[in-house]
């Protein structure tokens, strides 16, 4: 009897897998930065892991040092960015995109959407895995978050965010082909986008993700700069449930023709022992 009521539990889930949809949470993250300061690499690494969500949120600087493919697995999704050259800019954006390939969810932020000497290169620059062009920065303070697709899974939670006194991000760019604006800044740039690949997702987030407690110019951080880094991560590994259409009435007819069948089957088993 155990082992019957087992089978219908197991059925039972499958079908509503397969109906409504599933999460498989990630665990694992990491931030890789070339920030001004290593102290501003812990501030960002601290914001997200107050979250509570991952089991651990590893950083790195990468001014100096590159991770390799087999180092990147361990982690769902990294967050990159920069202020300092990249150690090897070609290498890490070559290494990140065989990531994205592979299935790795990638966050991409200011001030690695520059088009020369601190930006993002290889082939997640030059191959079509960044939701935004790539150009210079600017800094004229006081920029707000404004929505496009406000019931996005990317501003899950986020309420306000704010850029601080510099609200620093790059500037001019463009969303790239295929990618999916969610959010602007208030002066018309972009500030969230998104790019879905074959295998993995990149998340586009133009501004500099230390916080105002790391130094005062940065986004506040009494604003919600925090859960938008969270959500990037989460989403670029796959991990908010697709938006699931209301089952239709021949897919509560199946599920109901399922369920009829498990009891019939349980029902001659009983006969039969």
């Amino acid at each position: 009897m155990k082992l019957r009521f087992k089978h219908i539990v197991l059925s039972a889930s499958l079908i509503c897998t397969v109906l409504w949809g599933s999460v498989v949470m990630a665990q694992n993250v990491a931030v890789l930065g070339a920030p001004g300061s290593d102290a501003w690499n812990d501030d960002v690494v601290a914001k997200i892991s107050a979250a509570g969500t991952f089991d651990s949120v590893t950083g790195m600087i990468v001014s100096s040092s590159t991770p390799t493919l087999l180092e990147l697995s361990a982690y769902n999704a990294v967050i990159v960015y920069s202020d300092n050259n990249f150690g090897d800019a070609d290498g890490l954006g070559d290494v990140l995109a065989d990531y994205v390939d592979a299935g790795g969810g990638v966050v991409v932020a200011t001030f690695a959407f520059w088009d020369s000497g601190i930006n993002i290169g290889g082939r997640l620059a030059s191959g079509g895995y960044l939701p935004f062009t790539q150009a210079a920065q600017a800094s004229p303070g006081g920029l707000t978050l404004v929505p496009v697709i406000a019931d996005h899974p990317l501003l899950d939670g986020v309420t306000s965010f704010n850029g601080g006194t510099s609200s620093y991000h790059n500037a001019v760019i463009d969303v790239a082909a295929g990618a999916t604006l969610v959010a602007n800044w208030s002066n018309g740039q972009p500030l969230i986008g998104t790019l879905s690949l074959t295998a993995g997702t990149v998340v586009g987030l133009n501004f500099y993700p230390p916080s105002s407690d790391a130094r005062g110019d940065f986004w506040d951080s009494a604003t919600d700069g925090d859960q938008i880094m969270v959500n990037a991560l989460n989403y670029s590994a796959g991990n908010f449930v697709e938006a699931a259409p209301v089952p239709s009435l021949s897919a509560i007819g199946l599920l109901l023709l399922l369920g009829l069948m498990l009891m019939v089957g349980t029902m001659r088993l009983r006969k039969s022992v």
